[in-house]
């Protein structure tokens, strides 16, 4: 569960620069938290890759970070949007792994289907 360790941590951090700076961050290099190292990062700090998945500012204008965790073909991401308070886990349908891995992360069984993925919010 590293992405959800690594987002929680981010998400946290940027609370934190909301409060020093009066607006959220647009780079995960703004935020004090040391991250793992990663196996490619963007040069503005919005992406970054891992061996397990990656992890991303939702864009320059959201105040979302995700983290995507590949399971096989699929993905399941967790998310934080921290203007709403909300976290969300959200699976590709395809993947059954990736469905129970949401389930599991947020302790719901039953979730919302938009488009391609099944949502929990918690």
């Amino acid at each position: 569960m590293q992405a959800v360790t690594l987002i929680t941590a981010a998400a946290n951090a940027d609370r934190v620069y909301f409060i020093e700076n009066g607006e959220y961050s647009h780079s995960y290099h703004d935020l004090a938290i040391d991250l793992p190292t990663p196996t490619s990062d963007t040069s503005n700090g919005t992406w970054i890759e891992y061996s397990w998945g990656h992890c991303y500012f939702q864009n320059s204008d959201d105040s979302g970070l995700a983290c995507a965790v590949r399971i096989g073909d699929g993905r399941a991401y967790y998310s934080v949007d921290l203007r709403e308070k909300k976290r969300h886990c959200f699976a590709t349908n395809a993947t059954a792994r990736a469905v129970k891995l949401c389930q599991s992360v947020t302790g719901k069984k039953k979730g919302y289907s938009s488009g391609p993925y099944t949502w929990f919010s918690f």
